[in-house]
């Protein structure tokens, strides 16, 4: 049976191994190295979550290997389930999307997806994590008391900043939300003023001159000051949507495909923004 110290030590190891998996797949892929964890450190929670979770339950049935690939398959299809869920229910951000694929369960497992978590997991439990556990138990308590105590505050400020960073960012996909529905509502106003000011159906074309020559002043000053709004909601848009949130940079990097259930437009619009920003620095540097 395994402690909790044990327990811990797998949970990092597996977290760090996960986020290597993904910064690796990333580089083959895309050919540039990025960091593809949700937080900013070196580990990727739900790789670290689900091993734990395979190894606690499914330790009895890992000398048989149909039970051990179909146990690992449920526990990590129902993790993978659960932690998608949540997320977007806490963050209102859909961190990943299976929507496009065959079997899909509301976006978040698919059937590709649960075999390949299953598989390796399989692989994992009958060959890989036995030599792991025995490093893990031949480690001395005194430094696994002060190694854990380091990587568990560390994990605490990564996963307060990074919350941070989402509810920072909620709110400012808010804001220009907002600014964007009242820039929208102005441009109306603007153009019903106009309308009124030149086209009145029930009069004359005589009628309307001689009311534009009587209330010339007072058209100019509304359509004036319609105008002035609207180029002062635009001017906060711009600066809002130039002011960089703490970290939104590298969830957008990290995440290209997240996507916000409340505000995605505004979203897209602001990765575009950051993505053209990325490009244009990469282009003066190499200039």
């Amino acid at each position: 049976m395994y402690t909790v110290v044990d327990y811990l030590w797998f949970f990092f190891i597996y977290a760090f191994a996960g986020w290597v998996v993904e910064v690796c797949f990333q580089a083959i892929a895309k050919g540039k190295l990025e960091n593809r964890g949700f937080l900013n450190g070196p580990i990727c929670p739900i790789y670290g979550l689900g091993v734990c979770a395979v190894v606690f339950c499914l330790t009895p049935l890992k000398s048989s290997w149909a039970l051990l690939f179909a146990g690992s398959l449920i526990v990590t299809s129902a993790l993978e389930l659960v932690t998608g869920f949540l997320m977007e229910r806490i963050f209102h951000q859909r961190w990943w999307d299976y929507s496009r694929m065959w079997g899909n369960i509301g976006g978040f497992i698919c059937p590709l997806f649960s075999l390949i978590w299953g598989l390796a997991c399989t692989i994992l439990i009958k060959f890989i994590h036995v030599p792991i556990a025995k490093i893990v138990t031949l480690i001395p308590a005194w430094v696994s008391a002060a190694a854990l105590s380091v990587f568990l505050v560390a994990l605490i400020i990564d996963m307060a900043a990074t919350a941070k960073t989402m509810m920072r960012l909620e709110e400012k996909l808010k804001a220009l939300d907002m600014l964007a529905r009242q820039i929208h509502e102005s441009s109306q106003r603007l153009a019903q003023e106009l309308y009124d000011k030149t086209s009145p159906a029930h009069k004359t074309f005589l009628e309307v001159k001689d009311d534009l020559e009587e209330r010339k002043d007072e058209y100019e000053r509304r359509v004036q000051k319609v105008r002035q709004e609207v180029l002062e909601l635009k001017q906060r848009y711009e600066e809002l949507m130039t002011r960089r949130v703490f970290g939104e940079t590298r969830i957008f990097r990290a995440f290209p495909n997240l996507r916000s259930s409340r505000y995605s437009e505004q979203q897209e619009k602001l990765k575009e923004r950051i993505r053209q920003a990325i490009k244009a620095r990469g282009y003066r540097k190499r200039s």
